[in-house]
């Protein structure tokens, strides 16, 4: 998302009980980009329902049916694309100007969410929409970035694992 527009033509995101009456519930109106905490228990998510697209992180199991959910916001200045660390203490989402940002959570009990931080520079994203992805540490980054030199050189490593064991 180049802007702070959110026109995104996104779909809306439910979530379906895999158990039980299987009846889907809305999580949010136009959410394209959505990730479940690795507990299971919170749901990020960027709504494009909004004038400006931000992150909220909202609970997601052990709801009242029935119930308005209560959702934080995480982002301070636009964003969109949250991924969470596997530990579920950090999140990162990508700001509206292609800063990776990283904000301190704290999922035991009740919902706390720190300062979000910037990390470093995304710059442009592939168009295929696969745009990042986060080690379990939170300390590596899997980027898909647009390459203007077409003439790279492509290093292919067979049997790696078999290398990184020695």
């Amino acid at each position: 998302m180049p802007s702070g527009t959110t026109d995104l033509g996104a779909a809306d995101l439910f979530v379906l009980p895999v158990a039980g009456e299987r009846k889907p519930t809305l999580v949010s109106q136009r959410a394209p980009y959505a990730d479940l905490s690795p507990d299971g228990r919170w749901i990020a998510y960027a709504p494009a329902e909004l004038a400006r697209a931000e992150i909220w992180v909202r609970s997601f199991a052990g709801s009242e049916p029935g119930a308005a959910p209560i959702r934080w916001q995480v982002s301070s200045d636009g964003g969109w694309d949250p991924r969470w660390r596997r530990d579920g203490r950090e999140l990162f989402y990508l700001s509206l100007d292609r800063r990776l940002m990283a904000v301190p959570v704290n999922t035991g009990g009740k919902f706390r969410a720190g300062t979000p931080v910037p990390l470093f520079d995304m710059g442009d994203r592939d168009p295929t929409g696969f745009g990042y992805d986060v080690s379990a540490d939170g300390q590596r980054f899997l980027i898909s970035r647009l390459v203007e030199d077409d003439n790279r050189p492509v290093n292919i490593a067979l049997d790696w694992l078999a290398v990184a064991k020695k």
